[in-house]
C-alpha cells in the first residue's frame, strides 16, 4: 500500500534524449473520435458511439495500410492506435496493425476497455488483434462513471495472459485525492506484475475545466516530447498526441493532409519543421527571447507553466505569436542551426538533407542562368 501515487517518469538527461529521439520513429493513428465515455478530463472532443462520421473510412485505412512499408523505410519503428476509443473501429485497427506488423513496426493500442465485460470476452478481443503487441489500458476517477476498474483489470490480465506487453495509464488531478490513491492501491493489488503509469491532468481540451494544480517556473522545465505526428481519422495531421492533438487551427504546426501528401510526405514535413524540431531539441526556453520581443505582455511570460504542454497550448492563444516565431525560425541561418541541432541531438539528417537538396537546386539554377540562352 502507498500513501502517495508515483507520478510521471524520472529520467536522466540521456534517457530524456533517447525518449525524444523516438519521436521521429513513432506515428499515431487516431482511427475514430467515437467513444462510449464522456470523461470530463479528455483532451479530445469525442462523439457518441452511434456517430460514425468521425471514424476512419475503410478505403482510407486501406490506403494507409499500403504505405506502412514506406514509413518503415523512413525509420518509423512504432505506431500507436488511439481515438476516441480505437476498438470501436475494429476492422480498421486489424487492417492497419497487420500491415504495420508485416512492415516490421511494433504496434500499441490505447483503450479504456469498455469491451472487457467478462474474462472470456476480454481474451477474445485481445486475441482478435494479434499484431498489436503493446496494450495501454486506461482508467481513473473520471472513467468510473462509465466503465468500472474491473474492466481494466480484466483487459490487462487478458493481454498479459496472451503474452502482450501491458501498461495501465492512470490520469489524476493534482494534488492527488484520497480516491485516486485508493484506486492506485487497488490496481496495484489486482495487477502486481503490471506497470502502472500515473500522469497529471493538465489544462488541455475538456481537461482545462478540471481543477488541477499547475506548477509555475521561469521557463518550461524540459523540452517538448511530442511522441511523433498524429494522423487523424480524416487524414489531417497533428504535431503531437498531447495539447494540440484536437486543435486544428490557431497554432503554427500545420501540415498537409495525409491523403494528398501520403504518410511519407507528412512525416517528412514533421521531421523538417524547424520550429517543432527546435522545441523538441532544446525546449521553449530557446524561444523566450524572441517571445519577449514579439509579445512582451503575453501572459505566459507573467505566469510560465512548468509543464511544456501547458505552456504550448497557452502560447498560441495570441494569434500573432505563431506566424512571427515561424518567420524567425524559417530564416536560412536559423533553419541551418536547427538542422545541425537535430543531427547532433537526435542523429537525424532529415533537415540537413532537405537543405542540401535546396542548395543543389539553387546551384543548378545559377549555372543555367550563367550559361545564358
Amino acid at each position: 500500500m502507498t500513501d502517495a501515487v508515483p507520478v510521471g517518469l524520472s529520467l536522466s538527461g540521456e534517457q530524456l534524449r533517447e525518449h525524444q529521439r523516438l519521436s521521429a520513429q513513432h506515428v499515431t493513428f487516431s482511427v475514430t473520435e467515437s467513444c462510449p465515455l464522456r470523461c470530463s478530463h479528455c483532451i479530445v472532443a469525442t462523439v457518441p458511439v452511434s456517430d460514425r462520421s468521425r471514424t476512419m473510412p475503410m478505403d482510407r485505412a486501406e490506403s494507409y495500410a499500403a504505405q506502412m512499408g514506406s514509413l518503415a523505410r523512413r525509420g518509423v519503428r512504432f505506431v500507436t492506435f488511439t481515438g476516441g476509443e480505437p476498438l470501436l473501429a475494429r476492422r480498421q485497427l486489424q487492417l492497419l496493425s497487420h500491415a504495420a506488423y508485416d512492415a516490421g513496426i511494433e504496434c500499441t493500442v490505447v483503450t479504456a476497455c469498455h469491451w472487457a465485460t467478462s474474462t472470456a470476452t476480454a481474451e477474445k478481443v485481445v486475441a482478435s488483434l494479434p499484431a498489436i503487441e503493446c496494450w495501454q489500458v486506461s482508467t481513473d476517477e473520471f472513467h468510473s462513471e462509465y466503465v468500472s476498474e474491473d474492466h481494466v483489470v480484466r483487459a490487462a490480465k487478458a493481454a498479459a495472459k496472451l503474452g502482450r506487453n501491458v501498461m495501465v495509464r492512470l490520469s489524476m488531478s493534482l494534488p492527488e485525492s484520497a480516491g485516486v490513491v485508493s484506486l492506485y492501491n487497488r490496481l496495484r493489488d489486482a495487477l502486481p506484475d503490471i506497470r502502472i503509469f500515473a500522469q497529471p491532468i493538465i489544462a488541455m481540451g475538456r481537461g482545462a475545466s478540471v481543477p488541477s494544480f499547475s506548477e509555475m517556473a521561469e521557463v518550461p522545465a524540459w523540452p517538448c516530447v511530442p511522441q511523433g505526428m498524429v494522423v487523424r481519422f480524416d487524414g489531417t495531421v497533428a504535431p503531437c498526441c498531447a495539447g494540440l492533438v484536437d486543435t486544428r487551427d490557431g497554432h503554427p504546426f500545420q501540415y498537409s493532409n495525409a491523403d494528398s501528401a501520403g504518410l511519407e510526405g507528412v512525416h517528412q514535413e514533421w521531421c523538417t519543421d524547424p520550429l517543432l524540431q527546435l522545441i523538441r531539441a532544446s525546449g521553449f526556453s530557446a524561444l523566450m527571447p524572441w517571445l519577449r520581443e514579439i509579445a512582451p505582455d503575453h501572459d505566459v511570460l507573467a505566469q510560465t507553466p512548468r509543464h511544456p504542454c501547458e505552456f504550448c497550448v497557452r502560447l498560441w492563444t495570441d494569434p500573432g505569436v505563431g506566424p512571427a516565431l515561424r518567420e524567425r525560425i524559417s530564416r536560412d541561418e536559423n533553419r541551418a542551426k536547427v538542422a545541425l541541432l537535430a543531427r547532433d541531438v537526435f542523429g537525424e539528417t532529415f533537415m540537413l538533407e532537405q537543405l542540401a537538396a535546396a542548395a543543389s537546386v539553387v546551384r543548378t539554377d545559377e549555372r543555367f542562368e550563367a550559361s545564358g540562352p
